[in-house]
């Protein structure tokens, strides 16, 4: 299974509270733009907590059968800055697609069991496991303003950084990355990760871009 625990809501200052999550992602072409299909970006237990997944090309959440998506497709084959801006006071979710906003969902509830594991790619019941790969992901326990989010890529103050690459096996140089073991290493707050899925090779070029 191609998927990387981040870590527990509550090691992450989630649990209950308001937060902002950026990342880059890219997705692979494989992926179907169907509303029967979703490809998960940051799950927790099954039907615990909300699933932030791309489903019909879109960014979406989806919570016990209930789905809200944005109003932009994200496109295939190239990087994507993304970032989910949550306020639990008014349990309202934001989505920002390459610093614009693209979405907004109501009633959505928080994170709440604080043991519970956060996942980046992993598929649930409804979900399948991403297809493709992800960078730069940061979670802050705040809900940041839109305006700032640009700069979270630069790199977040106070946020819990996870640097992962999913399903994209071959280096710039053409080579297959070797086995990479499943487990994070920790330095204070900094999580790094590197996971391949095999079944995905995605050709990429240093900046990024992809090919095949």
């Amino acid at each position: 299974e191609s998927a990387v625990q981040a870590g527990t809501i509550g090691a992450l200052g989630l649990n209950g509270t308001s937060f902002t999550i950026v990342l880059q992602l890219l997705r692979s072409r494989k992926q179907n733009d169907t509303a029967a299909d979703s490809y998960s970006i940051l799950t927790t237990k099954e039907d615990d907590a909300p699933a932030l997944v791309i489903r019909n090309g879109s960014l979406s959440v989806t919570y016990r059968g209930l789905h809200c998506s944005s109003s932009t497709a994200v496109p295939k084959a190239e990087w994507v800055r993304v970032a989910f801006v949550y306020d639990a006071t008014g349990q309202e979710l934001m989505f920002v697609q390459n610093g614009q906003l693209v979405g907004v969902c109501h009633k959505v509830p928080p994170f709440s069991n604080g043991n519970d594991m956060i996942w980046i790619g992993r598929p649930l019941k409804e979900t399948r496991s991403w297809s493709g790969a992800f960078k730069e992901v940061s979670m802050l326990n705040r809900s940041e303003c839109i305006q700032n989010i640009d700069s979270f890529f630069k790199q977040a103050p106070g946020a819990s950084k996870v640097r992962v690459l999913l399903g994209a096996p071959v280096a710039a140089a053409g080579m297959p990355f070797p086995p990479v073991p499943r487990q994070l290493e920790e330095s204070g707050a900094s999580l790094d990760m590197v996971i391949h899925d095999m079944f995905d090779f995605l050709d990429m070029d240093q900046d990024g871009k992809v090919s095949g």
